[in-house]
């Protein structure tokens, strides 16, 4: 796949540090992504986050000719992608490092999620379209996440990854590694995130993307702040 050449992890097992590190990492972002994509299926009825129902969806729209839903459908996928692209744009496929454009890269997600909730107060469909973009970045930018593939946006794939790690345990008598409990926190954390997300938008719907662009906002600030302060850094 063509995300960005990035460290590999020693397959005995990073260290402790590294391990929760990218704990966090996939919880936060999954949390954040399962939150957005509950909000606008319950704000427009149609995801946001994954683009295999999409996809679907844009199949219907084509077959009965509705031509509105046909333009939000499709409005949807080419933001996602766009997003992907914008990850592309600012992260590359130079080997991983410590770079400000990760920083760069969360500031602009959380003004595209701020800027969702501006349209939706406002009741527009270009909430879609900014929170598909948002999404999109998302889940390129922490696609293969040192060397790994994490799937934030959408679970299709951590669920059939659960399956194989499972039938692994059970056909060969393998360890349940860490590995394995990066698709649990994985698919944990999108369902909880989903919750959330319910019951905010039920709450304050204008508001409730605000949420998830202030958690960005302060990862993104945070980023940065730790990256200006670490010394010998490498710019990528």
């Amino acid at each position: 796949m063509p995300y960005p050449i990035r460290e590999t992890i020693d397959e005995a097992g990073p260290s402790n540090r590294v391990i929760g590190k990218i704990y966090r990492v996939a919880f936060i972002m999954s949390l954040i992504a399962g939150y957005i994509n509950s909000a606008m299926l319950i704000e427009f009825g149609i995801p946001v986050s994954q683009m295999s129902g999409v996809a679907s969806h844009l199949s219907d729209h084509l077959l009965h000719q509705q031509n509105d839903l046909l333009l939000q459908t499709a409005m949807i996928l080419f933001g996602f992608v766009f997003g992907a692209f914008l990850s592309g744009l600012l992260i590359g496929i130079t080997p991983y490092k410590q770079t400000p454009n990760y920083g760069h890269a969360l500031l602009l997600n959380a003004l595209l999620l701020i800027l969702s909730a501006w349209a939706s107060w406002k009741m527009s469909s270009l909430t879609l379209l900014t929170t598909a973009i948002a999404c999109g970045l998302q889940n390129a930018l922490v696609a293969s996440y040192r060397g790994l593939q994490l799937r934030t946006t959408h679970m299709t794939g951590n669920a059939t990854d659960i399956g194989v790690h499972l039938a692994l345990c059970f056909k060969y008598r393998r360890k349940w590694n860490w590995r394995s409990n990066i698709l649990l926190i994985l698919m944990i954390s999108y369902v909880l995130g989903g919750i959330l997300g319910i019951i905010c938008f039920r709450q304050f719907p204008a508001l409730s993307l605000l949420i998830p662009a202030a958690i960005m906002l302060i990862l993104g600030v945070a980023y940065l702040f730790s990256y200006y302060r670490t010394p010998q850094k490498n710019i990528g």
